[in-house]
């Protein structure tokens, strides 16, 4: 690491470039540390042991070369990341480091994901300089790093944290999340072959470990669906989404709002493959449930009539596609005003009839 001081009557340090240098010393040590050779010694080391112990080191390699590819493919994108100067109290506790963890965590709850960031870090830095570091503290504050990038939409940097929450991966759900992060910031970036890849590693595992009807699996095949749906490849997508919807019925039940949004990403597909009879099928379908659990005046119901009005007008269907549409603005006029990006453009529908 490299450090500047900053007013140290103050107890101040000004850190420039931690992440970029400590993922390209990580990097190096794995490319360096587990080759053939180290992989060889391993294996060598095993031959007296148990079965159980050989395969327990064998797979330990696999993970670590694997993490190894990540890292050294990945560390061009993360060392481009622009990385922000950031002022750390000197010789914080590990006691202060988890106050600085929990105000980070209460910042992003509330939405304030800049200053979720400013304490986040500041906790990281601080946990670099500790004597002794923790496995599963250094996870976990790199996770929570990770998803604040992520909110924010800084996708270099999310890749950076991401590759670092793999190669100090504890555990495979840490390994999952660092391929579902990874895959968010693709999609984010435009990269979808590889924003599918990463996911396809993050079901791979979720699938293995928690079962193939678990509730993460079924987020993992709407995240790869929506990958689909932005490069074009709507049947892909609805095929992904579909699968999604099975776990989701049979875990949460025909009323559960995630239905209701599934159908709405089906819906949506079908619009944008032309087949508007499918896909005013599947938006009816998420309409019954969100009138149910939302009621007649929510936003997201007033989407809903807008998406099968738009559907009747590509349709030339204009007396049905007005009606849904008139019921769109009505609910957007009361809940978003007449200035609303969605008032605005349900209206620009509504003059073209």
């Amino acid at each position: 690491m490299i450090f500047k001081a900053f007013d140290w009557t103050r107890g101040l340090i000004l850190v420039r470039g931690v992440k970029r240098i400590l993922l390209a010393l990580l990097v190096g040590t794995l490319i360096g540390g587990c080759g053939e050779d180290g992989k060889t010694m391993i294996e060598s080391e095993a031959d007296d042991e148990t079965q159980k112990e050989n395969n327990r080191l064998k797979e330990k390699v696999a993970r670590l070369e694997a993490e190894k590819e990540i890292a050294a493919r990945e560390l061009e994108h993360a060392a481009a990341a622009p990385e922000p100067a950031v002022v750390v109290p000197n010789k914080l506790t590990a006691d202060e480091i988890e106050e600085l963890y929990s105000q980070a965590g209460a910042f992003f709850e509330e939405g304030k994901y800049r200053e979720a960031k400013e304490k986040m870090t500041q906790a990281y830095v601080a946990f670099g300089l500790l004597k002794e570091q923790d496995s599963y503290d250094r996870v976990r504050y790199l996770r929570r790093l990770c998803k604040i990038s992520n909110k924010l939409q800084e996708n270099d940097q999310t890749i950076a944290y991401a590759i670092e929450v793999a190669i100090h991966a504890v555990k495979d759900a840490d390994r999952a999340f660092a391929y579902g992060l990874l895959g968010s910031a693709y999609e984010n970036k435009g990269e979808y072959e590889k924003a599918i890849e990463y996911n396809e590693k993050c079901l791979a595992i979720y699938k293995k470990t928690l079962g193939p009807e678990h509730f993460s699996v079924a987020i993992t095949y709407v995240n790869i669906g929506l990958v689909y749906k932005n490069k074009g490849e709507y049947d892909k997508a609805i095929g992904y989404y579909e699968k999604a919807l099975t776990i989701f019925l049979k875990s949460l039940g025909a009323d559960h709002p995630l239905v209701a949004t599934t159908y709405v990403s089906i819906g949506a597909a079908y619009s944008n493959k032309g087949e508007y009879d499918k896909a005013i099928e599947y938006y009816e379908k998420a309409l019954a449930i969100q009138l149910k659990t939302l009621g007649p005046n929510h936003p997201d119901v007033g989407i809903t009539y807008n998406n099968i009005g738009v559907c009747y007008s590509n349709k030339g269907a204009k007396t049905k596609a007005l009606a849904y549409l008139q019921k769109a603005k009505g609910i957007y006029l009361k809940k978003l005003g007449p200035n609303h990006p969605s008032t605005k453009n349900v209206q620009s529908w509504i003059d073209k009839l």
